[in-house]
């Protein structure tokens, strides 16, 4: 299982690379402030991904403070940058109290279908010290999926 932690850390660390390279690449170099940390370099962030379901979703949301969001789509190798947005000031407030408040996981829920099965995994890097709760991660989804439907719109 921590080797399980480590490999989603990792990747998320990937993918926000990727995502201040495709910053920088489109738009001078306004994805630097990222820098090579991701979101530890930031001070914290989430990395929210959706894989499977009936209609094969594979999306990947990554939010990093201070107000940075990007949306990609990992049914490429590598995961396509779709969207870089940035946080309104009531999300980036919500984002700041979570990191704030809770302590760095992850955790990975699959619904039990078979076929089209849909696995949701949220790595969250944090700086407090309390474990979360359920409506500590229904929040951190809620944000997920408010940016998500920002970016496809």
């Amino acid at each position: 299982m921590k080797t399980k932690a480590v490999a989603w850390v990792f990747l998320c660390s990937l993918l926000l690379a990727l995502a201040a390279c495709a910053l920088g690449a489109d738009e001078g170099d306004k994805g630097g402030d990222l820098g090579e940390g991701g979101a530890e370099a930031t001070g914290g962030g989430i990395t929210w991904r959706r894989e499977g379901g009936i209609a094969g979703f594979c999306d990947v949301v990554t939010i990093t403070l201070p107000d940075e969001a990007t949306v990609s789509s990992c049914a490429s190798d590598p995961p396509q940058v779709r969207e870089e947005l940035e946080l309104t000031a009531e999300q980036a407030t919500r984002l700041q109290a979570l990191i704030d408040s809770l302590a760095s996981f992850d955790r990975e829920t699959s619904d039990p279908g078979t076929a089209d099965a849909m696995t949701i995994t949220i790595v969250f890097l944090g700086r407090g010290q309390a474990q979360p709760s359920a409506d500590d991660v229904a929040a951190i989804e809620a944000l997920a999926a408010e940016v998500l439907q920002t970016a496809n719109e």
